[in-house]
């Protein structure tokens, strides 16, 4: 199956057109460690990717979490592309 291309190529390009709180949520948990928990993929863009980043990160690590909020949506539309 064919991969759609991604939307965006910034965060920037992204919040011109997708509202935070509406269609996606970074949730940022600075814990001071030498290891950050990345789940850039977390909400509903990939199910269980929040819930297994928060088991990985626990009260020890630093997380970081881009998360689709909308159930129904097709969510790689909220992929980026770095150039």
């Amino acid at each position: 199956m064919a991969r759609l291309p991604d939307r965006y190529n910034s965060f920037s390009a992204l919040r011109e057109h997708e509202t935070e709180g509406v269609d996606y949520r970074i949730h940022i948990e600075d814990r001071s460690s030498n290891v950050a928990v990345i789940a850039p993929h977390a909400g509903f863009i990939e199910p269980a990717t929040s819930e297994v980043a928060l088991a990985i990160a626990d009260e020890r690590f630093s997380l970081y979490r881009f998360e689709g909020l909308d159930a129904v949506r097709l969510h790689h539309e909220l992929h980026i592309t770095f150039r």
